[in-house]
């Protein structure tokens, strides 16, 4: 379907050939007719910046576009570029403010995330370099009350990479903390109902076994045998028993998929080396039809035989 041409002819308000809109005018000079009655333009005088010594137009609200700037991102008039403590950008704890402008920054109370000077007065100067803030209560944005300054624990070398820097500043929050930091991190993962108390509990009641394969944890952590890591339930987040590393690993990357499972079993039959996968089949077989889901405990390791 042909669309209808735009009709083209000298427009009667601007003397210029072009695309006439409505009443032998173009759409420019139509919309200026509607907003002022004529098809006479004026330009508006721009005033002058009104910051002294300046000689540039005003932009907006009586300053230039450089004042303008300048006043919203540093907080003044003056040249950031002087040594003016008073300026923000200028100022120390500037740049940790701007880290809290962030989309998925933490929390910060609105009244210090609007206004950097109420900020830096609020949190106070930092003690040094390596102190960092903190916030007392997690579960509470950083403002008067939660927050302290502490100091790094570990500086990061300019040659290590993440895992190395991560791995010497668990070690050291560990050296500092102690069971603590174990402490909060098991409940910052499982809830706040389950402590270092619960799992050594669940530990003891096991043996120190693993509840799918009866042996203990071989993973050498820092020297020493690693603790049996916890088990939850991805969907409902709610811990199950302890399990060795490769346990838990094999459970996630099967998605605690019970048909997954059997299927790994069955693949594992059918490449058997030995020619023995049937009688592999028959086994795992009988042995889940000697241990009905009914008749286990669910705080004891499965039975081995």
């Amino acid at each position: 379907m042909n669309e209808p041409l735009v009709p083209f002819g000298v427009c009667l308000g601007c003397g210029k050939e072009k695309a006439l809109k409505s009443k032998g005018v173009c759409n420019s000079c139509y919309v200026q007719f509607r907003r002022t009655g004529t098809y006479e333009r004026s330009r508006q005088p721009r005033g002058m910046c009104t910051v002294p010594g300046c000689e540039k137009p005003a932009h907006g609200k009586g300053l230039c576009y450089m004042h303008a700037r300048r006043l919203k991102v540093s907080g003044s008039l003056d040249d950031p570029r002087a040594d003016n403590y008073n300026l923000k950008s200028n100022h120390e704890l500037y740049s940790l403010w701007t880290a809290y402008q962030r989309k998925n920054a933490y929390p910060i109370v609105p009244e210090w995330k609007a206004e950097f000077f109420t900020f830096a007065e609020g949190v106070g100067k930092r003690p040094s370099s390596a102190h960092r803030l903190f916030r007392l209560r997690k579960d509470q944005p950083l403002g008067p009350g939660n927050f302290e300054w502490r100091e790094r624990m570990v500086t990061r070398h300019a040659d290590e990479t993440d895992a190395e820097y991560n791995q010497r500043h668990r070690f050291a929050r560990r050296t500092v903390n102690g069971t603590a930091a174990w402490d909060s991190d098991l409940r910052s993962k499982y809830g706040a109902d389950f402590d270092l108390k619960r799992l050594k509990a669940m530990a003891e009641t096991q043996n120190d076994l693993c509840a799918i394969s009866g042996a203990p944890e071989t993973r050498i952590r820092h020297g020493r045998p690693q603790h049996l890591t916890v088990d939850h339930d991805h969907a409902t987040g709610k811990v199950r028993q302890l399990l060795t590393g490769a346990c838990n690993t094999g459970l996630g990357l099967f998605n605690d998929d019970t048909s997954l499972l059997a299927k790994a079993i069955l693949y594992l039959a059918k490449h058997d080396p030995e020619g023995n996968g049937q009688q592999k089949i028959d086994a795992a077989i009988a042995y889940l039809q000697r241990h009905p889901v009914a008749s286990l405990d669910k705080d004891a390791i499965l039975p081995q035989s």
